[in-house]
């Protein structure tokens, strides 16, 4: 069975432990060198 869950990967509640195949996430972050400043040092 395949389920497509769209939402907040902090709350995961409706996901059962070790049931995920696949993440799909929507790069590019281009707020993240301003969100995590320590990460990206140059």
């Amino acid at each position: 069975m395949i389920k497509v869950i769209f939402g907040d990967s902090r709350d995961m509640s409706e996901i059962t432990d070790e049931s995920v195949g696949l993440v799909l996430t929507s790069p590019p972050y281009y707020n993240a060198p301003f969100d995590f400043p320590d990460l990206f040092p140059s």
